[in-house]
């Protein structure tokens, strides 16, 4: 089967992207490879367990403090960005 232009440079930039990061001190790995549709469930299901309280903690100051945070994004009136702080639920966005 013939791989497509976007396959190939997808895992050509997936090679680039790895022998940079094992050639990195420390070593690295760019999260985008860690959720595709299986990685997210499992990291959902992650956030769900008792021990795992960072995402509780974070929800839990989005929550409490989204009237000062609201405020100081719009008291200027400029744009702003917006970044996804979830793993791509979204939840916390």
């Amino acid at each position: 089967m013939e791989k497509t232009l976007t396959e190939t440079l997808g895992r050509k930039q997936f090679a680039a992207d790895i022998l940079k990061g094992l050639q990195s001190n420390p070593k690295t790995l760019s999260s985008k490879y860690f959720y595709d549709g299986t990685g997210s469930r499992l990291f959902q299901q992650i956030m769900e367990l008792p021990e795992y309280y960072l995402t509780r903690t974070e929800t839990e100051i989005l929550q409490t403090q989204r009237h000062e945070i609201i405020f100081h994004l719009l008291k200027d009136k400029a744009a702003f960005n917006l970044i996804d702080l979830g793993a791509g639920d979204a939840i916390k966005t």
